[in-house]
Parts: C-alpha cells; structure tokens; sequence
C-alpha cells in the first residue's frame, strides 16, 4: 500500500501516467506546468495490483492520518464498523473497501435470511383459470376460443425496486473484492428477482415498517457505489473509491452539531445527474449554506465570473473562498449594513423604492428617499470613502449612538454656545432639542450624511452653508443642530480614519417576489440604469427631488419570484433581459416525512405531465417531522389543485386519487 496526501505532487510515474492516460480520473487530480497533484478527494485508488491511499494530512503523525480518516468515514455516515475492522484497515490487512464491502454484505445476508422482502405488483396474463379481474377488452383481441382468459391480478413477489437494486449492487460490489462468499450467498437468495441496470442518480426507494430493516443495507450500499470510479480495461483491473473532503467533513460537522443541539436539522442530498444539491445544515440558532448567501458570498469573493457562480450555486459546489467561510462572509456583509430586503407586492411603488413625499414625525409632509435610493448612495459613498481613506458615515452614526448609549458623549453646542439635548436615536433620526426651547426637533440621518459628506469635501464651514446643498427646506431651518452634530460626526471619522481597508466593497439588495410588483411602476426610469454597462456613468433626474442620480457598479440586484405565480405575466421584456436567472426546483430530498416526501413526487409527476413543470408543488408545504399530512392535502394541496385543474374534473379526479392513495 502506497500513501498520498491531499494536494501532494504525484511522484510514481506509473501511476502517474495512468492517472493521465484516464480520462475519468481527471476530475480528481490537478496537471500543471508538467506536475501532476492530488486535490481534495481521498480514498482509494487500485492500480495495477497496488493499493493507493490517497488521504487528508490531518495530524502530524503520519500514522494516523488514515485511522483518522476511517473514523470521519464511519462517524458522518454512521456506519457500524467493528474495531477489528477498523484496525485491520489500519494495518494494512484489508482495504477500506474491502472491509466496507462486506459490511454490508454481512447485514444484508443477515436481514435477507430473516425474509425477502416482497411488495404485490400488478400482473396481466393469459391463464387457464380466472384469476383476479376479468379483461373484457383483451379477452376479445386475444382469445377466439374459450381456453384461456385473460386477467388481471395482484401478486406478492419478491420483484421490486429495492431488490433490484439490491442485487444491482451485489453484482456491481463483485468486482471491487477478493473474498465474495457473503455476497455469493446473497445473489443465491435473491435468484427470483429479475437482474436490472440501476440509474442511482434517479433512485428513489421510500422505506416503510415492512423494508426499513434493509434501510442501512440500502444507504450504505448507496455511499459505495456513488463514490465508486471503475476503470476497467482489457488489460487491467483498476477502480477508485474518492470521496469528496470537502463534502464528507460537512457530514462529519452536521452530524457532531446534531449531538450537540438535538433541534438541528440535516437536510438529505439529491443526486441529479452530475448535479448534486448540498444539505442546509439548521440549527435552533443558525441556518448553515442557503442559496441567496452563498450567492452574495461568492460575489464578495471577488474570484468567481458569472458562470463559475451560477455553477456553484446550482451544482452546490465547494470550491474554496479565499476571504473564508460562506456563513462568515455573509455575516461581515450584514454587520456592516451592505445588504438590504424588501418584498414586491402589487401596492409597492416607485415612491417606496426611489423616492416620494412621506409624513414625519413631526406631521408634515416632506421628500423621503427610499431603500434603493439609499443603498445606491451607500455604495457610492463607500468607493469615496476609500479614495478620501476615511470610514463610512454609517459606522460613524453607529460610533455616536454607541457614544450616546454608554452616556460617554460629550456636550454638543450650537455656533451660538446653546447646548444642545439629544433625547434618542432610532436607524433614521436623532431626537434633539436645544435648552432654550420647549419643542424637540428631528435631525434626519440621510441629510446628515449630505451634511457630513459636504463638511468633508470643506463645502460647510457654518450652518448658513447647508442652504446649499441638496437637503429637505426643514433641515436648512434646522442648521443650528446639523452643524454641530455634523462637526462631532466628521471627528468621529477623523479619529478612526486609520482602521480603513484599501479595498471596494460591494452593496447587496435582494428583492423577493420581484415578479408581483409593477415593474414600470416601481423602477421607473432607472430601469435603463441597472445594466452593467450603464452603471456610474449614466445618470437620470429624479422627478421629485430633480438630482442627478446613477447606480453604482459596486450595487449588485439579487430577486427572487415564483414562476407559476399569475402574475408574472406582468413581468416586462425589458426586465427579463437584464437579469440573469437560476432556476431552483423542489427538491423532495428537503422532506423528512417519507409519507410526504412520496406524495410530492408522485403528484408532481402527474403536474408535470399534465400542466407543465412551472405548477410543481414546492417542498415548503411537506417541510417538517411532525407534519398533519391529512391536513396539509386537504386544506393546502386540494385547494390548489382546484386551481391547477379547473374545468379538468378528469384531472382534477385523478390528481386527489393520488392524494388518497399516500
């Protein structure tokens, strides 16, 4: 047995030519500038004769990298493995697929000498008694005389999915081993089922009280055959088992989270294909790798293009992130306030979005600007910020209202030496009020960061200068208090000037239900804006407040929406082609309930067939252990199937008998 390390340079230069020579085996080695590397799959690899242990350099002691990685194997996968299995594996008696093979040779002989599982399937035949149901049609097409009948019947027979694939298995797990009695005696058993090719990407077998104690058999037979890699040629036996580290340690994590915090859900993986949908690990307190943070993380990355991203995303890739973890990025992103919400809906409008005439507190009508406008000035602001080597407004205000909360900020005066009250702080407003008068006043917190913003491009330097700039007609008459606050605010930028990374960062919005909303209404003429070729250097002049405004290239515009929803014909061309989009699709595995989960996939089957994938059920209505699944058909699934099929009482009738049926 010969021994390699994640991203070691392959040195065997027989081994090293085959792994050339074989295409299938590229995916799982690196060649560059004439070297040829591991990456981060580790296994085994047999060739010519010789066992390769491709392993993860986790301790130092080399001795016990490959202990090490048979205990994350049995611990993410739960698999029952002996000590003397374990340390025969170590010692290099037996491989690790060896062992693992007849492991589950093993506990299948065991549990197929208990009793072979059977299901009834229905059969047709001509037979010489009346059997079942009587065939009036087929009696008429095959039978002239009276000596056979067609029918139709019910037969309990051993012949069904799960044993076929069972005895797919054994056949397949043949090869890979030197000792095959156990798996000899278990074809013997299963001689009456009928040998079958298995698609385990398109596998789908649910488990109920009659065949959940071939459910281990079953999993582990999975795990082998998914990590299998055979290479088989006329001249040679070669295979590979690899496995993902990447994927294997995130198994490992979500089952030591598991014992850690019982309410922790882990998610089941779907193979599509080559596609494979990465769990979400759920904690009581932490959701683990969601679709719209990787996104938003691979984006702040800053080394993925376009399509590299919506692989990722899709395919659920692990490539590394140079900057760290998904969940770390993300929560960098949130604590700096780079990233905004919001929901369409058919009332939204352009004066929520851009900008419109909103009351305030004090009950007069005045100018607001709205979410999209305030993170576009955001992100504009920031990419100032670095060339000027200052830190945003934003940890500014956030400095101050800290100063504020810890009672640690000084006393602010007006010009005219009247002390100034501040009462509170809320995200948009400072509550002050000077000694000398008995009515408090609101100091906004985005025409403070105009002010900010003009104090240190040395446009103010008194209150009369605010008159200026482009601020609400209320602010102007309040410069006594924007003038100081400003002063205390540019200090504070001042002071911390030197904590400033030399780096662009990026702004996120995300916008669910995109499609619900009146587009036109909604974007207005910044729609031609949020192009990528028009982004900073195109501007437009916002009818209310008649500014000059652009959207910054460092904006990124994430949405979502549900394309079987109604309304998404109100969605405009001019839109659609300026997003990109992902198409994520219900994904059954999400569901824990197998009663559910076989439910789903049956009715969406008959949805596709018969309205289009578009209407597919999404697993959001199955999610959950303790699922009134009765309740769910009845007063979720019924209703919407009304919907679906209305003025189809055929279809209609044959989509709720699906329902009865599970």
């Amino acid at each position: 047995m010969k021994k390699i390390y994640e991203y070691q340079e392959i040195t065997d230069e027989d081994f090293k030519e085959h792994i050339i020579a074989t295409p299938s085996l590229h995916r799982y080695f690196k060649f560059e500038w004439s070297r040829l590397k591991a990456q981060n799959y580790c296994g085994i690899l047999h060739f010519n004769g010789q066992d390769y242990y491709i392993l993860p350099k986790i301790t130092h002691d080399e001795t016990q990298n490959l202990s090490t990685f048979i205990y994350m194997l049995i611990y993410a996968y739960d698999i029952k493995l002996s000590n003397e299995d374990i340390a025969s594996c170590a010692n290099e008696s037996h491989s690790i697929i060896e062992v693992f093979v007849q492991l589950f040779a093993k506990g299948l002989l065991e549990e197929l000498k208990k009793g072979i599982y059977k299901e009834y399937e229905i059969l047709q035949d001509n037979l010489s008694t009346l059997r079942g149901k009587y065939l009036v049609d087929e009696n008429i097409k095959h039978n002239f005389t009276h000596h056979k009948i067609y029918c139709e019947y019910d037969e309990f027979s051993p012949n069904n999915t799960l044993n076929q694939f069972l005895l797919y298995a054994i056949k397949y797990l043949q090869r890979f081993v030197h000792d095959k009695k156990h798996l000899k005696q278990c074809e013997v058993i299963l001689d009456e089922v009928e040998e079958n090719t298995i698609d385990i990407k398109r596998l789908n077998i649910a488990f109920n009280r009659l065949n959940h104690r071939y459910k281990l058999s079953y999993e582990l037979a999975l795990l082998l055959l998914r990590q299998s890699i055979p290479l088989f040629s006329p001249h040679q036996k070669s295979f590979a088992f690899l496995f993902d580290m990447n994927r294997l340690f995130e198994a490992f994590i979500a089952r030591l989270i598991k014992e850690l915090d019982s309410s922790t859900k882990i998610q089941n993986q779907k193979i599509l294909n080559d596609l494979t949908l990465k769990p979400d690990i759920i904690t009581s307190k932490l959701i683990i790798d969601t679709k719209y943070k990787k996104l938003v993380a691979l984006i702040e990355g800053g080394d993925f293009n376009e399509r590299e991203i919506f692989d990722f995303i899709v395919n659920s890739k692990d490539d590394e992130i140079e900057e760290g973890s998904i969940e770390s990025l993300y929560k960098d992103i949130k604590d700096e306030k780079r990233i905004e919400f919001v929901t369409f809906h058919q009332s939204y409008s352009y004066e929520d979005f851009i900008e419109g005439f909103r009351p305030n507190e004090d009950g007069q009508i005045e100018l607001e600007d709205g979410i999209f406008k305030l993170i576009c000035n955001k992100a504009k602001n920031q990419v100032k910020e670095i060339k000027q080597h200052y830190i945003s407004f934003d940890e500014a205000f956030d400095i101050l209202r800290t100063l504020y909360v810890d009672d640690e900020l000084e006393q602010l005066y007006t010009v005219s030496k009247i002390a100034i009250a501040i009462h509170s702080f809320s995200d948009k407003s400072i509550k002050v009020q000077s000694s000398k008068a008995k009515d408090a006043h609101y100091v906004k917190k985005s025409d403070l960061e105009t002010v900010v913003q003009a104090m240190l491009n040395d446009e103010v330097s008194k209150p009369s200068d605010i008159r200026n700039l482009d601020v609400k007609k209320d602010t102007i008459s309040l410069g006594t208090f924007y003038y100081p606050i400003g002063k205390k605010v540019v200090e504070i930028i001042n002071q911390n000037s030197k904590n400033i990374e030399e780096k662009e960062k990026n702004y996120y919005i995300v916008i669910d239900e995109i499609n619900r909303g009146n587009i036109s209404k909604i974007f207005g003429e910044l729609i031609t804006l949020i192009e990528e070729d028009k982004r900073d250097s195109y501007e437009v002049t916002l009818p209310y407040s008649k500014t000059k405004f652009s959207i910054p290239s460092n904006l990124y515009i994430i949405a979502t929406m549900n394309s079987s929803d109604k309304s998404i014909a109100t969605m405009d061309i001019a839109l659609r082609r300026r997003f990109t989009f992902i198409k994520m699709q219900p994904n059954p595995n999400l569901v824990e309930n197998e009663k559910a989960r076989a439910l789903m996939e049956k009715l969406n089957e008959y949805i596709i067939e018969k309205r289009g994938e578009e209407y597919q059920l999404g697993h959001s209505y199955f999610m959950g252990e303790d699922i009134d699944l009765e309740f769910i058909k009845e007063y979720k699934i019924k209703p919407l199937l009304e919907e679906y099929f209305y003025g189809d009482d055929e279809g209609y009738k044959k989509a709720i008998d699906i329902c009865r049926c599970i």
